[in-house]
Order: C-alpha cells, then sequence, then structure tokens
C-alpha cells in the first residue's frame, strides 16, 4: 500500500510552557507560550519555499528574529529563516525556505529579542519527507481504520464488499459533476462507475472517458474492457467527459457526456452506448454515438444527466449553450421526434438543471427535473421543474409546471439553496434532496455553511403536509459539526429515504463521504450508522473524498461511488465504492 501525500504542518494543539535555552550562553528569563498558530500555504515538506508560519507567544518586541534547529540541537537541518516580521508583542511570522533534502523530523522554533531574551516552542513544526505520487507503483492507498458493525446492521459497511466493505481502484480516474449519477446497477448485480480518466503524471494529459464494472463482492469484471475498464477518447477529442449513466434492461450501458464531433467543432452533447463486453454498440446512433446538437457544432454543450423512460426511451439532460436542455431519444440513439417535435425542448430563463427522474402521472410518464432558479427577492431556491410526454412544461404541476421551494428564513442570512438530485418513492411522490446555504453572521463569507435539506411532492406539485416535522413537506438534516454538508444523491426503500453526499470533518480540511438515512415522515432514522448518518474517510492519507453516486441493489444494500484524491503534489485520484447495509 502506498502513502502518496504531501506532509502537513503539525501544530500542537496545546499551549507549551517554555523554557530557557543556552543558546549562546546565559540566557535572560524566556519568552512564556510559544507556538506556531498557523501556516500559509500549509505545507512543509521538503522542498517548500516561502512558508510564512505564524509564531505566537509574549513579550516579543521589534527586531526579534526566530530561528528553527532540529529537534534539541543547533542545526537547521535545511530550514532557513529568510526573513522575521513583528506583528505584535504576542505574534510574529517567519518566512522560511525548506530544502529538498532538509531533515524529515521535528523542529525547534525558538525566538531571540535584541536583548538575548529567548523562548522556545518544541515539536510545533516538523518537516517530513516530501513523497511524489508520481513514482510510486500501485498498489492503492491504504484503507482507512473504519471499522463496520455486524453483518446486517443497518448503515455499516458490508464486508461481503471489496476490502472490507470497500474499493479504491483504477488509478487516475477523477469526477466529472458534483452531483449524483455516476453509477448504476445492472441485473447482474454488477456495479457500473463513469468518469473522466487523466493521468497527471503523462507528459501530455489529455481527458478520456473511463467506464467501469466490478462484480456483486466488488471484485473487477475482467470480462468488461481490459481488466474491468473501458477507456476512450470519443469523437476527435478535446472537451471529453463523461457525466452520468443508467443501464438498460438487456445490461447495455449508456453514458452521458460531451466530446467534439470533429477538430473544427466545440463540443457538443452526446450519448454513447455500450455492449455488455464494453465494446461500443454499432446498432446505436451513428456507430455507437448520438450526437445532439440543437443549435450546431459551433455553439458548446452537453448532456449532464440521464434516465430511462419505462419503454426504454432515455431521457437526458444537460446544456446547449446558455440554455437548458431536455431531450429525449428512440432506443436506437435517435431523436423521438413526439417529443416537442424535435427530440428536445429548452428552459430560457436563469436556473441550473441538477436531477432527473421519470414519474407515472395517470397512464402516462412525465419528466421531473429538479435544480435551482431565483426567486423574487434573488434568492437561489430549490426547484422542480415537470414536462409532459410532448415536451412541455406540465400545466397540470402546480399550475405552471414548476414549483420553488426555499428553506430560509429572511434574515439576511441566506446564501441560497438547491436541489441536487430527485426520486420516485413507492406511493408516487417527488423527493428533491439539497442543500441550503447561509451565513452564520450576515454577509461574512468566512462563516458560510451549508447543510443537507429534503422536501417532497404530492403527484400534483403540492408540498406532502406529512412529511416533516412543521407540516410543511420540507426536512433539514441534522447539521454536522463543520457545517459543511452536501448532498449529492437520493433514493428510497420501503419509504426510508437515503441519502448520499460527502461532509468536512470538524478540524480538518479534508472531505469525507457520508450517509444519512431518513424515516418515511422525514424524521432522521436514528436506527441508521450512527445516529442517523455514517461518515467513512475510506482511505488514509486522502484530501478529498465524495460519493457523487448512489444506486440500491433489488436486496436493497446500498452502493456509493465517488473519488478519492490523495494529498500530494500532484493530485492522483482513484475510484472508490462502498457498500453498506440497510
Amino acid at each position: 500500500m502506498i502513502a502518496s501525500r504531501r506532509a502537513l504542518i503539525v501544530v500542537a494543539a496545546f499551549v507549551l510552557m517554555a523554557i530557557g535555552l543556552p543558546w549562546g550562553g546565559n540566557v535572560p528569563a524566556a519568552f512564556a507560550q510559544i507556538q506556531v498558530l498557523s501556516a500559509n500555504p500549509d505545507t512543509g515538506d521538503q522542498g517548500t519555499l516561502g512558508l510564512n508560519v505564524t509564531i505566537g507567544g509574549k513579550g516579543f518586541k521589534k527586531g526579534a528574529k526566530a530561528y528553527f534547529y532540529l529537534k534539541g540541537t543547533t542545526n537547521p537541518a535545511g530550514v532557513t529563516v529568510r526573513a522575521t516580521k513583528f506583528v505584535s508583542d504576542a505574534s510574529l511570522v517567519a518566512t522560511i525556505d525548506i530544502a529538498a533534502g532538509a531533515t524529515a523530523d521535528d523542529f525547534d522554533i525558538v525566538v531571540a529579542n535584541a536583548d538575548g531574551r529567548t523562548g522556545k516552542g518544541t515539536e510545533l513544526f516538523a518537516v517530513l519527507v516530501k513523497i511524489d505520487p508520481c513514482t510510486l507503483p500501485d498498489p492503492l492507498p491504504t484503507f482507512s481504520p473504519f471499522i463496520s458493525g455486524p453483518p446486517g446492521v443497518p448503515g455499516y459497511l458490508d464486508s461481503t464488499f471489496g476490502d472490507a466493505g470497500r474499493v479504491i481502484d483504477h488509478r487516475h480516474v477523477r469526477r466529472s459533476v458534483t452531483y449524483g449519477g455516476l453509477v448504476a446497477i445492472d441485473s447482474a448485480g454488477r456495479t457500473v462507475f463513469v468518469g473522466s480518466r487523466y493521468d497527471v503524471c503523462a507528459a501530455n494529459p489529455q481527458d478520456e472517458w473511463a467506464i467501469a464494472r466490478y462484480l456483486p463482492d466488488g471484485s473487477r469484471d475482467t470480462q468488461f474492457g481490459l481488466d474491468g475498464i473501458v477507456t476512450m477518447t470519443v469523437g476527435a477529442g478535446g472537451g471529453v467527459s463523461a457525466r452520468a449513466v443508467v443501464v438498460q434492461t438487456d445490461d447495455k450501458i449508456v453514458v452521458a457526456g460531451s466530446a467534439k464531433p470533429s477538430k473544427a467543432s466545440s463540443a457538443q452533447a452526446m450519448l454513447v452506448r455500450l455492449n455488455v463486453d464494453g465494446s461500443l454498440d454499432t446498432t446505436f446512433g451513428t456507430g455507437g454515438i448520438a450526437w445532439v446538437s440543437p443549435f450546431g457544432s459551433k455553439v458548446t454543450g452537453s448532456f449532464e444527466l440521464l434516465t430511462l423512460q419505462s419503454d426504454g426511451k432515455i431521457v437526458a439532460v444537460g446544456l446547449a449553450g446558455s440554455v437548458k436542455l431536455v431531450s429525449r431519444l428512440e432506443i436506437n440513439g435517435t431523436l423521438d421526434m413526439t417529443f416537442s417535435g424535435t427530440g428536445y425542448c429548452f428552459w430560457n430563463a436563469e436556473g441550473l438543471f441538477r436531477g432527473v427522474t421519470t414519474q407515472r402521472v395517470g397512464l402516462d410518464e412525465r419528466i421531473v427535473v429538479v435544480g435551482v432558479t431565483p426567486d423574487s427577492l434573488h434568492h437561489n431556491v430549490g426547484t422542480v421543474w415537470r414536462f409532459t410526454g410532448a415536451g412541455a412544461l406540465d400545466t397540470a404541476f402546480a399550475g405552471t409546471g414548476i414549483v420553488q421551494t426555499s428553506f430560509h428564513v429572511e434574515d439576511g442570512r441566506s446564501l441560497g439553496d438547491s436541489f441536487r438530485n430527485v426520486a420516485i418513492d413507492s406511493t408516487n411522490r417527488i423527493v428533491a434532496v439539497g442543500m441550503m446555504s447561509y451565513y452564520l453572521v450576515p454577509g461574512d463569507l468566512s462563516t458560510a455553511q451549508s447543510r443537507v435539506v429534503l422536501a417532497r411532492y404530492d403527484v400534483n406539485g403540492n408540498p406532502d403536509t406529512s412529511f416533516g416535522l412543521d407540516g410543511s413537506g420540507r426536512v433539514w438534516a441534522p447539521l454536522s459539526p463543520s457545517g459543511d454538508d452536501v448532498a449529492t444523491a437520493v433514493a428510497v426503500h420501503d419509504g426510508r429515504i437515503v441519502v448520499a453526499g460527502y461532509i468536512k470533518p470538524s478540524g480538518t480540511p479534508e472531505q469525507a463521504g457520508t450517509l444519512w438515512r431518513f424515516d418515511p415522515d422525514g424524521a432522521i432514522d436514528t436506527t441508521f450508522g450512527d445516529g442517523g448518518s455514517i461518515t467513512d474517510a475510506v482511505a488514509g492519507g486522502a484530501r478529498l473524498q465524495y460519493w457523487f453516486g448512489l444506486a440500491l441493489q433489488a436486496d436493497g444494500r446500498i452502493v456509493c461511488g465517488g473519488i478519492v484524491t490523495m494529498a500530494g503534489t500532484p493530485q492522483i485520484s482513484y475510484i472508490a465504492l462502498a457498500r453498506f447495509w440497510q
């Protein structure tokens, strides 16, 4: 296992009492409480130049100088203090260079005033070996020490999947979107993951589509592509990005994204279909690719969301220039001309589309899209659109085809709401999941927080008054200690609502994948995980780890898909999967 990570400044969480040290003869009384307060940038490995280290204490005077010595010695060991800036009698900023071959160990920090008074902080600063991830071979990053509960306990890792419930695989695969849609499960219980492969260690890296498939036990499906993964540059290359995936009933795989059909064109919205073995299905579109360019090849477009109707028709949602696009295609990849007469319709007003599904309304199947639009006060709010099978806004839905929902009290704290994904429950209600963003202190961006929210609507677009404690059809998830919570995907099983996303664990700069589960009435389900949610950092030494997709197996077990990005330069990403009991 490798730990391809860039070492961080080690800042003590406690105040050390200073002691006098004989750094050149008899020393007057020492400063008190020498400690590192911060560092900018926050890395201190070999080869770091111009690192600004803020040092706290008492009794500093103008002209004070800071010194870094290998712990217990007077040897600078490759750390050079370029300058010491006096800030106050309690604060200095030392600008230091760390040599490429600096000793990887703890350093004492000494501050000396012109009158000879000194102070020392021990083990407040550490230099570690700089590791170049590109020179390190696979295998993969080490798994975090997260321990699963007994088999079958809701919210805990299913140890029969991968390595104790998790898979980290395929180097250089990264996410293409920040909302759900990257994973799907086929009829054989195999998990399909899509993303973008970008080899940051190559001389001239290029984006490629990456589609990987895993067997029900989490191992690579070696019957798919090359050792379980298909990578390809679609079209003429450039603007290549795989953004969403669905699996048809015959287990053929449809992937949505963007690519350039020719070198002279802009990137276009398009779909690719793969056979069960990972080869291009040439019966789909043109040679396996369906291009959709409503405004011609010079206008940039992309498909970002994807779902299937019950009749097998493909609904793809994205952009054509700045216009939001909803498109429907026949099973063979041609545009469905019964949909708005062209195969697509547009949303020209402000807003973003972030999730799509279909809903049965009587004998018809309607298309439900969620996202965000501004309200009359110019605040972003969660929005639901419903389109008819003919490609028009469905006026039977809330009278206009559009419903806006705010989760804020207007007190100057609102940064806006948005829906990020959507599901339909067993009674045909719409469940939208997203986030509200707000200031703790009005107008102070440094106090911004985000919180996971849900809303449920009946078939007519009315808030479901049986959902949420206040009867408004809205739910606010419990806030994590960091207040940096994001939802990306949602699914419903036996009435319970499962939400995937990520949080920033308190006191860390990293992100970690998180699952929440809610009872049918919207209350947090305390029987799931740790009081209703579960956070798993997946890999040791990871800088970022997100869940960007969520799919349920036939037996209800939860499969999450996302990306692990390791700490280091360059940053190297891997596919991450995990399976949880429900």
